[in-house]
């Protein structure tokens, strides 16, 4: 972007910025950046004081969603509007209580993710076993 003078300031995010899709809000489209750069006009980075991993928490929770779509008269390409994105309420607590949620969240999404695992191993592991019995009866009455 640098290199060919690209700019458009309604569209420049910043590493560590929030950028969320305001098409289809139903799909939960946000990320914090990684890098500096330029979205499309269908993305809205956002600029925030409070925890930014907190309000990414809180702009994926349903709370959030209905907020956002509760007007939504746009049934083919739902749509969300500046309007309706500033509009939203947000609980915020103090700073210290926002960075205590999040960890505790991450922590809940790990075991979460730590469980997943387990389950897939586990059924992994059972039809493999279902298939090796399988295949002994099989080969046991082929002889």
């Amino acid at each position: 972007i640098r290199e060919d003078g690209i700019f458009s300031p309604n569209h420049l995010f910043s590493k560590g910025q929030l950028l969320y899709s305001k098409i289809r809000p139903n799909l939960s489209k946000l990320i914090i950046a990684e890098f500096e750069g330029l979205c499309s006009a269908d993305m809205y980075p956002i600029i925030t004081k409070i925890d930014i991993n907190y309000l990414k928490i809180f702009m994926l929770s349903k709370l959030f969603l209905q907020q956002v779509t509760s007007d939504d008269n746009r049934i083919a390409m739902p749509k969300i509007n500046k309007t309706q994105l500033y509009g939203t309420f947000v609980a915020i607590p103090p700073h210290a209580e926002q960075k205590r949620i999040v960890k505790k969240i991450n922590q809940l999404l790990y075991l979460c993710d730590e469980l997943g695992k387990k389950f897939e191993k586990r059924t992994y592991d059972r039809v493999f076993f279902s298939n090796s019995i399988i295949n002994q009866v099989i080969i046991n009455n082929v002889h």
